[in-house]
């Protein structure tokens, strides 16, 4: 409070921004412009005395910077959903994440009504809030919850500002540039986007080539955008394949080479597993288990083994992306378990592991592939497939031969000899039975 002159009464200043207040001319308001605490005099108006507050350190500092947009300007930026708005589904804006966070530093900042350094949070009337006696200051979670934003992709966009002198939060809070430097060259170059296909030189060779044909595409035809979906698609499967199946080469290699050596193995660890119970490497005494049962194998079963070690890798490769193929089959141990507990599902079709790789295609076309709903998730779906092809191919009635053909007329003849057969039909009946026993016998 100053002193009195001339007798009149003491002229009142704010304690913040220095404002005086004449009191014989506050008398004739209905309402003055003033606040009368315990800690002084304050403003009413508070906007009004924080932009004062504001335009005495921009003095100080010897900064002109102000802010530039109106609230409604910023607020169309800004592009915030509406009050009542699902948190849960995902809110879509015209804007660029990078635009939408730099509007709400400087609205919440060096607009009026924030008018104030950094970046604050505010209350439901729009006053900024205070939190231990200090302006509680705005973060990326705060900045994501009122734009709608993910926290990621609110911190991409605070860095993309920064690269660009844009932004400032060296004080642990979020204020505009107050004296933002020219980019230098290496900056520059940083940040801008070349369109020339020579920029992309780090590229592979395979995926310049794909690039060359998008920019060919765009720049013949705008129209034919179109298809660059399916051109980078096709590319991409193509190589997927081409990777897969030189996988499958490369482990089929190393099975035939390691074919001779698994059984060795098998005795070995089943040796070792023997002299650990019998007491050399154990104390306790050796207990004495029936054996483990082991899976036929004869003539038929290793073919078909080795055809669905390369069918399997296939029958992955069209379907890169799904969860059919996240597993990769590479002959682990699991995978060769795999291939075992099929070829014992496929056991009564004599290992008929073409026919199986056959029904399984059929099933994919037949809409049940790994990228539609209802088809494989897992390779262990394939056991389960396996045992519904023997199921239907045991249904499936087997064609007869001619000789089994003859057999089952003359059995049907000689068992009824009171349907009126003549003699001759009758003796070649016999003539087929007594040849069949002798070369039976034979």
């Amino acid at each position: 409070m100053s002193e009195p002159r001339n007798g009149s009464a003491p002229k009142l200043t704010c304690r913040e921004c220095g404002k005086g207040f004449d009191p014989e001319k506050q008398k004739l308001r209905t309402s003055p412009d003033y606040i009368l605490t315990s800690e002084g005099v304050r403003c009413k108006d508070r906007p009004s005395c924080r932009g004062r507050l504001l335009h005495a350190e921009f003095e100080k500092r010897g900064l002109k910077r102000w802010s530039r947009h109106t609230a409604e300007q910023l607020l169309a930026v800004m592009d915030c959903p509406p009050k009542g708005w699902d948190r849960t589904k995902k809110w879509e804006s015209i804007h660029e994440p990078h635009e939408r966070v730099a509007a709400a530093v400087e609205f919440y900042s060096t607009c009026y009504p924030i008018c104030l350094l950094y970046a604050v949070q505010t209350d439901e009337d729009g006053e900024p809030v205070k939190e231990l006696g200090e302006w509680k200051r705005h973060t990326t979670r705060s900045l994501a919850e009122v734009l709608a934003m993910s926290q990621s992709a609110v911190s991409r966009a605070i860095l993309y500002l920064k690269s660009r002198h844009l932004l400032d939060d060296s004080d642990e809070a979020f204020c505009l540039d107050l004296s933002p430097k020219s980019l230098s060259r290496i900056e520059r170059e940083s940040c801008a986007r070349g369109s020339d296909s020579e920029s992309f030189g780090i590229l592979l060779p395979s995926a310049r080539k794909i690039l060359s044909q998008i920019l060919a595409a765009i720049s013949a035809d705008l129209e034919s955008c179109a298809r660059l979906k399916q051109i980078a698609t096709d590319a991409c499967a193509q190589q997927n394949r081409e990777a897969a199946e030189a996988r499958a080469r490369a482990a089929k290699a190393v099975l035939e080479s390691c074919q001779p050596y698994l059984s060795l193995l098998s005795r070995s660890g089943e040796a070792e597993k023997d002299l650990r119970a019998g007491g050399v490497y154990n104390s306790k005494p050796a207990q004495t288990r029936p054996p483990a049962p082991k899976p036929s194998h004869d003539g038929l079963r290793d073919p078909a083994a080795k055809e669905l070690y390369e069918a399997i890798p296939a029958l992955q490769a069209p379907y890169p992306h799904s969860a059919f193929s996240r597993s990769r089959f590479s002959m682990g141990k699991a995978d060769l378990e795999l291939v075992s507990k099929i070829l014992d599902k496929l056991e009564p079709t004599g290992y008929d592991a073409e026919g199986f790789v056959r029904f399984v295609w059929a099933r994919f076309r037949a809409r049940r592939s790994p990228n539609d709903e209802g088809g494989p998730r897992k390779l262990g779906l394939l056991i389960e497939w396996a045992g519904d092809y023997a199921a239907e191919f045991a249904a499936t009635p087997k064609p007869v031969s001619p000789e089994e053909k003859k057999l089952l007329e003359a059995q049907a003849v000689l068992a009824n000899p009171d349907a009126g057969f003549d003699k001759e039909t009758i003796a070649w009946a016999q003539g087929v039975i007594e040849g069949k026993t002798k070369g039976a016998g034979s």
